[in-house]
């Protein structure tokens, strides 16, 4: 396979998430979800043996997820901080009243 010129994309990152997602989609048009899920693991493998085809398929599964733009991560962490500081706050002032009683 020499001098033959490498298919796809230079791009990293987020562009390189979203094009590979681009690839798997593409053959899973063409062909089905068991060829895509072949080909994309192979892919993967090739450069991380660790990859199973059920990696595959929940990364794709949790990126369309996330491309919907409904699933708010950050939201989330908001929400789960709120309730952390609220609980602590009311952990501490029952100990404030416990102590008060205790007087």
């Amino acid at each position: 396979m020499a001098g033959k010129e490498k298919k796809g994309t230079d791009s990293t990152g987020t562009a390189r998430a979203t094009h590979e997602l681009s690839e798997y989609e593409m053959l899973e048009y063409d062909y089905d979800e068991d060829v895509a899920l072949s080909v994309t693991t192979r892919a993967f493998q090739r450069h991380d043996t660790s990859i199973t085809r059920e990696d595959v398929r929940s990364t794709v599964k949790v990126v369309r997820a996330a491309r919907t733009g409904i699933v708010d991560v950050a939201a989330e962490r908001e929400r789960m901080e709120s309730k952390a500081e609220a609980a602590v706050t009311e952990i501490l002032n029952n100990i404030g009243n416990m102590e008060e009683e205790a007087k």
